[in-house]
């Protein structure tokens, strides 16, 4: 029986896990986008517009893949 299963009203702490390419992409994106508004703000838009899309085709890849997973 774990801990957790003899008390269960003390949930165990969740610690967030960041894996250290996404640490150095997500450094580099802000040096582009600092860098990039003090050339001209066009560059900050498209950095930006381009790293929503990214996230939004992860996001939803992440979403089929775990509705396969589920439906296998």
């Amino acid at each position: 029986m774990t801990f957790h299963e003899q008390r269960p009203w003390e949930e165990p702490q969740r610690r967030i896990h960041v894996h250290g390419h996404v640490v150095i992409g997500v450094l580099i994106t802000l040096a582009v986008v600092i860098v990039g508004a003090l050339i001209s703000p066009l560059i900050v838009a498209e950095v930006v517009g381009l790293a929503v899309f990214t996230v939004l085709v992860l996001a939803v890849g992440s979403w089929v893949g775990q509705r396969r997973k589920r439906n296998q």
